[in-house]
């Protein structure tokens, strides 16, 4: 799709355009087809954040956006739109995530433009007249079909690079788990009732305009696991609670309320996932349920009661251009790589949690493929491939070494979120690279999944923090400590072990064993609670000879 269709035809129209536009001209570079503008795009998700099958680079063949370019230092409006580019359609033909215009090619921007985008593609006439995307959740027997997405995070492009829209989910969703030990669930139906269900979104302004009469019934597509029933509907984000209730019937006709969010407050939020697990109890009501936890992401993921600000969590999965062996389950999901906590602040990531595992690891060589982590925005990432103006080295969080299975899954690990200013010889190069070695050889020699925890730390007062910087000057905090958490699971009980490192040279590189602290300890120095499903007391001690 990226080659121009051979031929006096295709030039002669690719010509043709490039002279009708005023804002699009084309331009050459040595690396990229100016004569076709393509973009790349992911989905921003974490462990809180609604998702539906579209997230990461997870998209599907045929999958349309609408695209809007506008002269950039001026208001998104009508007024500054392009008139070639005013919701056009751009398809991935694939599902790679890369988005060609359907018809016709279109060139590189002579001048900086701003872009809005969003999914799914719509040629109302409402949204080319005032950029307004009308929402309508009614039916929601595919929420992948009506799941609103946008992006707006490509500003002052001026062409220089390949352009990457990042997208973010507009709609609430809520996750359902259904279950009963005295009633058969088989046949039953599940309602939203009284749910409003209709809105206007403002691409520009991201406001969106509920239609407070459009509450109606939405009947929810349900399927059965394990004996419980799952489901999952989209909700408007109308930042604070709403008055539906959820409607169960049984297939002797029973019927089951629940209604609790509005008691619990849920004020619902764009972006945001709520579950929630009903037991129907020996008397056909919902029964008392614990109060909710705030246990997020997956079986890896640090917990935190208080969230720290300036915060982003990130989930990378294999990429989709990696080996099939790899880049899905069982059961046939797409495989997480890892995911991290990063600070826009102080651009470090204060941990990367991944499982480690024989099918990570493979033959391949180191690729060195420094570059921006492409779900985080560039304006909250260093640049770091010239490596710091200091002495510092470009310490990998989640090592190269334990993601080598094939080439673009060895690339992901030299995303500048993951690199942290380290100490050199005796430290990145030396004691620490032991222990990455270490572990990566458990894992190979027991042929076991090992999670693993690998963090930073800074100093608990600010004003002692200390920086590090790019070649360009841009500043990251130095951390004063790093360390591992990791956890197994043999015959149905868990173990762990934890290491703490400081941000120092250490002499005797094969001394890590000597900074071996059970996990709990690192839980007091942090903050964070790690393996938050295992039992307390099993990270309290560590046994040695399970490691």
């Amino acid at each position: 799709m990226r080659s121009i269709k051979a031929g006096l035809l295709a030039t002669l129209a690719i010509f043709l355009y490039c002279c009708n536009s005023h804002n699009f001209v084309e331009n050459s570079q040595t690396d990229v087809d100016r004569s076709n503008i393509e973009f790349s795009a992911l989905v921003e998700h974490n462990g809180s954040t609604a998702q539906t099958r579209k997230s990461g680079n997870d998209w599907t063949s045929g999958d349309a956006v609408g695209l809007f370019s506008f002269e950039s230092g001026k208001p998104n409006s009508q007024a500054t739109v392009d008139e070639n580019v005013n919701n056009r359609k751009f398809i991935t033909t694939t599902g790679d995530g890369i988005f060609s215009s359907e018809e016709g090619h279109i060139p590189y921007p002579a001048e900086k433009r701003d872009f809005i985008s969003y999914f799914p593609f719509s040629n109302a006439t409402a949204i080319k007249e005032d950029l307004t995307y009308s929402v309508d959740i009614t039916n929601q027997n595919d929420i992948n079909a009506i799941d609103l997405l946008y992006s707006n995070n490509l500003k002052n492009f001026d062409g220089s690079v390949k352009p990457e829209l990042l997208f973010k989910h507009a709609l609430a969703r809520l996750d359902l788990t259904i279950s009963s030990t005295k009633f058969s669930l088989k046949g039953a139906k599940v309602e939203l009732v009284h749910l409003l269900s209709k809105a206007d979104f403002n691409l520009v302004s991201q406001a969106l305009l509920v239609d407070n009469n459009s509450a109606t019934n939405v009947t929810l597509p349900i399927k059965e696991v394990n004996g419980k029933l799952r489901a999952a509907a989209l909700i408007l984000p109308t930042g604070k609670t709403q008055d539906f209730s959820l409607k169960i019937t049984l297939s002797d006709g029973q019927l089951v309320y629940w209604s609790k969010h509005k008691d619990k407050g849920w004020k619902w939020e764009s972006g945001k996932i709520y579950t929630q697990e009903i037991q129907i109890g020996e008397n056909g009501g919902v029964d008392p349920e614990p109060e909710p936890g705030d246990h997020f992401g997956f079986f890896e993921t640090p917990q935190r009661a208080k969230q720290i600000s300036n915060t982003q969590f990130v989930v990378h999965n294999v990429p989709s251009n990696s080996s099939q062996n790899i880049r899905f389950d069982a059961n046939g999901k797409p495989q997480r790589n890892y995911t991290l906590l990063y600070d826009t602040k102080y651009k470090i990531a204060y941990w990367v949690a991944y499982p480690h595992h024989e099918n990570y690891i493979g033959g391949t060589k180191r690729t060195n493929a420094w570059q921006y982590d492409p779900i985080v925005d560039t304006r909250d990432q260093i640049n770091l491939k010239s490596s710091y103006k200091e002495s510092y080295d470009r310490g990998h969080q989640i090592p190269s070494g334990d993601r080598t299975a094939d080439k673009p899954l060895n690339q992901t690990t030299f995303y500048y979120t993951n690199m942290t200013a380290q100490v050199g010889p005796k430290m990145n190069q030396g004691i620490w690279a032991r222990l990455e070695d270490h572990v990566r050889d458990y894992v190979k020699s027991h042929r076991d999944t090992v999670w693993v925890v690998t963090g930073a730390g800074l100093p608990d007062n600010v004003n002692e923090i200390k920086y590090a910087h790019s070649k360009s000057g841009e500043p990251s905090a130095i951390p004063t400590y790093y360390y591992k958490a990791l956890a197994k699971k043999v015959g149905g009980k868990y173990y762990t072990k934890g290491y703490l490192l400081y941000n120092r040279d250490y002499n005797n590189q094969n001394g890590y064993e000597e900074c071996a602290v059970p996990v709990k300890e690192l839980e007091d120095k942090t903050g964070f609670t790690f393996f938050s499903s295992i039992p307390k007391e099993d990270k309290e001690i560590i046994v040695n000879s399970q490691w």
